[in-house]
């Protein structure tokens, strides 16, 4: 993702068919195939319906999912973190 992110740093919101789109349809494979598969069944339905069906069409909706994943990934190492701590 961030590769993606780095890739189209300059590039204008508006723009269609950003550098790099290509690598979005890797994640759900990387996620499919993580050791935890079991505790990451739900990223995974909500980041298809995210990746899916070319929903991210735009410079402007990459970095929207961005800040979503940011947030999912910052959630799940505070969570880890405190469950951990327990």
């Amino acid at each position: 993702m961030k590769s993606i992110d780095l890739a189209n740093r300059q590039t204008e919101e508006s723009v269609v068919n950003f550098k790099d789109k290509y690598k979005l349809k890797f994640i759900l494979p990387k996620i499919a195939g993580s050791s935890e598969r079991e505790s990451l069944e739900d990223l995974y339905e909500v980041l298809n319906a995210c990746i899916k069906d070319n929903k991210i069409n735009s410079v402007k909706d990459f970095r929207i999912f961005m800040e979503f994943f940011e947030a999912i990934l910052d959630y799940h190492s505070t969570f880890k973190s405190q469950k951990q701590d327990n």
